[in-house]
This record gives structure tokens, C-alpha cells and sequence, in this order.
């Protein structure tokens, strides 16, 4: 059963309040392909859903967990593969130049990504009643 706390858990992981809005043109292309779906599957692993959905940022297997899906991502090569995932991190990166003066990272944007996603997997079920 999907709880709220599990979208509220997403939404902390994103990188800006408006993250959802601000990319939800590549995000819904993104949910939309299989092959995307698949790699972020894959970098999910068998993680509990208390760890997935934790909102503590200090929580050790938390910070793991996320390692995991950055490495994950990296070694996929989907920065390359999907060009609206690409557009995404480029867009995150050249935000934390005009924010702050330096770049965010590309880990900082695989994790929202991954989070922006999931949250939308659980939109989706709830909307469909499962």
C-alpha cells in the first residue's frame, strides 16, 4: 500500500522544490520508456522501502542506497542513452552555476531523477487504484 509519507520521502530527494514541474516535459518522456524504467529498476535493487522512502539525509544506509543508484546510473551510460535524461542534468548542473556559483553535481540530479520517477510510479498506482 502506498502512503503519503512515501511521496512526501520522493519529494525531499529532489534536488528543487519545482523539480517536477520544472522537467516534467522530459520526466513523462522518461516514465514513458521502457528502457529508462528498466535502469532505474535495476538501480533500485532489492532496497527496503524503509530506506527508500527515509527522510533522514544522515541515515548511513540511506546515503548508501543513494551511492548505489548514482553508481548505478553512471555505469549505464544513460547520461548518453536518453537524451531527455541528458537535458535534465546538463539543465541541474548549469542551475547550481546561476544559484550558487558552482555546479550541482551529476549524482545530485541522477538521485532527483530517480526520486521524480518513482514519485510519479506512485502517482500512477494511486491514480489507478492499486
Amino acid at each position: 500500500m502506498i502512503e503519503p509519507k512515501q511521496l512526501t520521502a520522493c519529494k525531499s530527494q529532489l534536488i528543487f522544490q519545482d523539480f517536477l514541474t520544472r522537467y516534467e516535459e522530459e520526466l513523462t518522456s522518461l516514465h514513458k520508456n521502457p528502457g529508462f524504467l528498466y535502469e532505474m529498476a535495476e538501480a533500485r535493487g532489492t532496497v527496503s522501502p524503509e530506506v527508500e522512502f527515509c527522510t533522514d539525509n544522515s541515515n548511513i544506509a540511506l546515503r548508501r542506497f543513494k551511492d548505489t543508484i548514482s553508481q548505478h546510473i553512471y555505469e549505464s551510460k544513460a547520461y548518453y542513452d536518453y537524451p531527455d535524461f541528458k537535458a535534465i542534468v546538463d539543465d541541474v548542473q548549469l542551475q547550481g552555476i546561476k544559484s550558487r556559483g558552482t555546479e550541482y553535481t551529476r549524482k545530485s540530479a541522477y538521485i532527483s531523477v530517480y526520486y521524480a520517477l518513482r514519485y510519479l510510479k506512485l502517482c500512477e498506482r494511486i491514480n489507478s487504484g492499486r
